[in-house]
């Protein structure tokens, strides 16, 4: 028999936990809601191919500064600023 098993919980703290308790439940129920709630892909399949071509043809790169933060202007080289 543990030590712990006869300490006292004040009331305050029960209606705490159990709040906690109800709280987390209902995350979980709003979380499997969303979760049902998406877009189901087999409604509306996605084209790979025409996707990877409006890839390939898009001219949308990341800002400069991110890709010198991230490290890979040392893999590719900075494209001249056009001017704004």
């Amino acid at each position: 028999m543990r030590e712990t098993q006869h300490i006292l919980v004040s009331r305050e703290a029960t209606i705490r936990a159990q709040q906690k308790k109800e709280r987390h439940n209902q995350q979980g129920v709003d979380m499997r809601n969303k979760w049902v709630e998406k877009q189901n892909l087999l409604k509306n399949p996605v084209n790979m191919v025409d996707a990877l071509t409006s890839v390939r043809t898009s001219n949308v790169t990341i800002p400069q500064s991110l890709s010198r933060y991230q490290g890979t202007t040392l893999y590719n080289p900075a494209t001249p600023r056009t001017g704004r």
